[in-house]
């Protein structure tokens, strides 16, 4: 009886989530392009855990193997559900220009290979960007619990823009700019190629802490020199995408981050393990690129380690000097 009734609401949720998809897989228009795509992906997922729940019975061998078999699958079920909800539930579409702005960059970067990439820019938040580096089907689908399913044509990139803030023109190049280099980044390994594990050493890191002691009067809680690692690569993250925005937008890039910035969190101050970059650490390496005059071509020089346009296999890494300054790669 309690097979029956598992079972029974497995399909019955996944028969629910399957027509909720479909009524989202209809395109009116270039906005709409990617919510189809990436609703039909996740519901070829809900469509597949319903198959295998079925195959999975025809598998047990008793009542209690049916429970251990159809377990994991509901609970993957509910895992689709809440992202099919985070994607779908705010139903108040971005600006058309600003889809085809990202869609524009996203070809220009050619982060797709021989795959087509598409950006689903979704609701989220106030005051805050977040790009998902890894595609949909590549977030969503657990080989372990679906085995065998090949991967779509089409890749989607989920992209979350503030509701209100998010269509200011002034703040296009963060979206356009710095929100598209993530995923630039991730798919080229840039910050591996940039040997960032190599710019720390125990003695400096040390070093950099007993200053700290003898400045306060105090003994500090210690960061590792491994911890420490971690956070230089994720700034090494961000300032490489501060700077890609800044090569293609020029002082409007520093317009957009400054006034982001600034509007959404406190003064930061430099910290041996503040995350992320402090905004005025941010904020000078992207001047410091573009420079006095605003010469757009010295924050391509800059921008070495990106090399957005140079074809996989070509890059060439580059390792800064060894040095104290921890506030971001220097570039």
């Amino acid at each position: 009886m309690m097979t029956t009734t598992m079972l029974s609401a497995l399909l019955l949720r996944t028969e629910a989530l399957g027509r909720e998809l479909d009524r989202l897989a209809v395109s009116r228009g270039l906005r709409d392009q990617s919510r189809t795509v990436a609703a039909r992906q996740v519901g070829g997922l809900v469509d597949a855990v319903a198959r295998q729940a079925a195959a999975e019975c025809e598998r047990a061998v008793d009542d209690e193997d049916v429970l251990v078999r159809l377990r994991p699958l509901l609970g993957y079920l509910t895992t689709l559900t809440d992202y099919a909800d985070l994607l779908f539930a705010r139903d108040r579409p971005p600006p058309v220009s600003l889809v085809r702005a990202v869609q524009r960059e996203l070809d220009k970067l050619g982060t797709s290979g021989k795959s087509t990439v598409r950006p689903l820019i979704t609701v989220g938040g106030p005051g805050n960007f977040e790009t998902d580096p890894v595609a949909l089907w590549q977030t969503l689908y657990r080989p372990e619990v679906l085995p065998g399913l090949d991967p779509p044509p089409e890749q989607v990139h989920v992209f979350s823009v503030p509701a209100i803030e998010g269509s200011r023109a002034l703040w296009t190049p963060i979206a356009v700019g710095h929100e598209v280099a993530h995923i630039a980044e991730r798919t080229r390994d840039l910050v591996d190629d940039m040997d960032v594990d190599s710019w720390l050493d125990a003695a400096e890191v040390e070093a950099w802490q007993q200053e700290d002691d003898d400045h306060t009067g105090s003994a500090s809680a210690r960061v590792t020199t491994a911890e420490l690692t971690e956070v230089l690569r994720s700034w090494a993250r961000e300032v490489l995408c501060d700077l890609y925005a800044v090569s293609s937008f020029g002082p409007a890039a520093i317009a957009a981050q400054c006034d982001f910035l600034a509007s959404v969190s406190a003064d930061q101050a430099i910290t041996l393990g503040s995350h992320p970059p402090p905004r005025g650490a941010r904020g000078a390496h992207a001047r410091g690129a573009l420079g006095d005059r605003g010469d757009v071509s010295r924050a391509h020089r800059s921008l070495a380690p990106m090399e957005p346009l140079r074809p996989a296999g070509t890059r060439q890494s580059r390792r800064p000097a060894s040095g104290r300054h921890v506030a971001g790669p220097r570039v």
